[in-house]
C-alpha cells in the first residue's frame, strides 16, 4: 500500500503510525540530546545556565515561527495535494516555502544581531555579565538560522508525503554529532594527548555545535530534494499563476495560525520570566528549566499532533468524516495518556529534573511549587496543540484562536503580572494558568466536534436527491 494510500484507507492506527513513529523516535532522541545539551551548558557555571534560560523564549519563539509554523503550513499543504495526485501542485508548494523559509529566518537572524541584546535585558536587568553570554549564544546560533530554516520545511514536506522515516535518520545522525561536537567546542583540554581537540569556546560552542549538527541535516536534505526522492518533486510542469497565488495563500495562512498560538505563548513566556526575575533569580531559572520539560511534552506531542492533522487534511478531499474523527479521537487518547504519567511524575518527584542542572535548594523548591499548582497546564498544553492542529487539517485553523490566544494572554501574561506583583509570589499565577489552559482545552475540545458535526451533516444534504 502506498503511503498516501495508508492516509486514506485501512487501519487508523497503521496511519498514525507511518508518520507519528518515525517521527517520536526522532523527538525522543532530540529530547535527550537538548537535555544533554543543556547539561553541557550547566556544567559551564551559574551564569551560563542562566543565560541559556533567558535565550530560551527567543530561541523558541523562532522555532514556532519556522518549524511549528511555515512547515506546518507545508506539510498541510503538501499532505491535500499529494493525497490528490497533483504532483506540480505539490512541488510548487515546497518551492513557495523554502523561499518563505530562507526569507523569514533571514529577518529573524537580523533582528537577533542587531537587537538581540536589548531584547534580552528586558529579562533580566542589572546582570550585563549574563545577557552578554546570552547573546552570544544567540548570535552564533541565528547567524545561520536560515540554512536550518529550509532544511526544516523539506522535512515537513517529507512528512506531508507520508514519508516520516529518511527525516528521522538524518535527525539522528545530526543530534549524535551535536552531542560528540559540544563537549569538544565548549571545554578546555585536561591535558591529556587529545588536548587539541577541544576548543574551550565555552557558551560560543555550544551554539556552534548545534549549528554544525542541524547544517548536516540540511544538507543531506537538500540533496533528496535535488534527487527527488522521499516523495519530493521539482517543478516539472507550469501551472497558472492564480493556481500558485492560491497555494502560496494556503501555506501562509496556515502558517501564520500555526505560529501565533505558539508565537504568543513563548513572547508572554518571555515577559512572565522578566517578572518573576523580580521575585529572585532562582524563580526565574526553575520557572525556565519548567517550561523546557513542558517543551520536551510539547516535542513529544507533535508527532501525534502532525499525524493526525495530516490524516484530517488527507480526508478532508474525500469528505471521510468517520475517518477523521476516528483519528482525532485515537491521538487524543494516546496524548491524554503520556501527558498523564509524564505530568503526575513531576508533580511528585520534580527534584530529580532540576538535580541534573544545579544542586541549588531554592529551585528545587520553586520548581517543586510549579509542577504542583500549575500540573493542569502540563498535562492539557499538547492536548491544546493537538485540538489546534486538527483545525489546521480540517483548513479552519482560526476557529480555536479566540480561546487559545485568550488564555495565552490572559492567564499567562496578564495574570502574572497582576498576580505576582499583588501577592509577591507566583503560586497564584501558577494556579491561574493551570486553570487557563484547561478551560481552552475544553471550549477548544467542544468546538472541534461542533464544526466537524457540522461539516458531515452540509455534505449529506448536497448530496441529497432533489425532488
Amino acid at each position: 500500500m502506498k503511503n498516501k494510500q495508508i492516509l486514506t484507507e485501512g487501519s487508523i492506527v497503521k496511519a498514525l503510525a507511518s508518520i507519528a513513529v518515525p517521527m517520536f523516535i526522532m523527538m525522543f532522541t532530540a529530547i535527550c540530546f537538548s537535555w544533554l545539551d543543556a547539561w553541557y551548558i550547566a556544567k559551564l557555571g551559574d551564569a551560563e545556565l542562566t543565560a541559556i534560560d533567558i535565550s530560551f523564549p527567543l530561541i523558541t519563539f523562532s522555532s514556532s515561527v519556522i518549524y511549528g509554523g511555515l512547515g506546518t503550513g507545508v506539510s498541510a499543504a503538501i499532505a491535500a495535494y499529494s493525497s490528490s495526485d497533483k504532483h506540480a501542485h505539490t512541488a510548487t508548494g515546497l518551492r513557495l516555502g523554502m523561499w518563505l523559509a530562507f526569507f523569514i529566518s533571514v529577518l529573524i537572524t537580523l533582528v537577533v544581531i542587531f537587537a538581540g541584546r536589548p531584547i534580552l535585558a528586558q529579562q533580566l536587568i542589572d546582570h550585563p555579565e549574563i545577557i552578554e553570554l546570552s547573546y552570544t549564544y544567540c548570535f552564533w546560533y541565528f547567524l545561520p538560522f536560515p540554512i536550518m530554516g529550509v532544511g526544516a520545511v523539506i522535512a515537513s514536506a517529507m512528512r506531508g508525503t507520508g514519508n516520516a522515516v529518511r527525516p528521522m535518520v538524518y535527525s539522528l545522525i545530526s543530534m549524535v554529532l551535536n552531542a560528540v561536537l559540544t563537549p569538544l567546542f565548549c571545554y578546555e583540554s585536561s591535558g591529556a594527548w587529545y588536548s587539541s581537540l577541544f576548543l574551550d569556546m565555552g557558551i560560543k560552542g555550544a551554539a556552534l555545535s548545534t549549528v554544525a549538527a542541524y547544517s548536516l541535516m540540511t544538507l543531506l536534505l537538500v540533496l533528496d530534494f535535488f534527487h527527488e526522492r522521499q516523495g519530493l518533486k521539482k517543478c516539472t510542469s507550469k501551472i497558472q499563476n492564480d493556481e500558485k497565488q492560491e497555494i502560496f495563500k494556503r501555506i501562509i495562512s496556515t502558517s501564520c495560525i500555526a505560529a501565533l498560538v505558539p508565537a504568543c505563548t513563548n513572547f508572554t513566556i518571555g515577559i512572565s520570566q522578566a517578572i518573576l526575575a523580580n521575585l529572585s533569580p532562582a524563580t526565574l531559572d526553575a520557572y525556565s528549566l519548567s517550561k523546557r520539560y513542558e517543551q520536551f511534552l510539547i516535542m513529544l506531542a507533535i508527532p501525534v499532533c502532525a499525524a493526525n492533522m495530516i490524516i484530517i487534511s488527507a480526508n478532508l478531499g474525500r469528505d471521510n468524516y468517520s475517518r477523521i474523527k476516528e483519528s482525532f479521537i485515537l491521538s487524543f487518547k494516546v496524548l491524554l495518556t503520556i501527558n498523564l504519567v509524564l505530568g503526575l511524575f513531576m508533580f511528585f518527584k520534580s527534584e530529580l529534573w532540576f538535580q541534573s542542572f544545579t544542586q541549588n535548594n531554592e529551585i528545587f523548591t520553586e520548581g517543586s511549587e510549579y509542577f504542583k499548582y500549575a500540573i493542569l497546564h502540563v498535562i492539557f498544553i499538547p492536548l491544546c496543540i493537538m485540538i489546534n492542529f486538527a483545525f489546521q487539517g480540517l483548513s479552519t485553523p482560526a476557529r480555536p484562536l479566540p480561546f487559545t490566544l485568550g488564555s495565552v494572554f490572559i492567564f499567562q501574561g496578564a495574570a502574572c503580572y497582576f498576580l505576582v506583583q499583588h501577592f509577591q509570589n507566583s503560586k497564584e499565577f501558577y494556579l491561574t494558568l493551570g486553570i487557563g489552559t484547561f478551560l481552552a482545552f475544553s471550549f477548544c475540545f467542544l468546538l472541534f466536534f461542533k464544526d466537524l458535526k457540522s461539516m458531515h451533516i452540509k455534505k449529506a444534504g448536497a448530496l441529497k436527491p432533489q425532488p
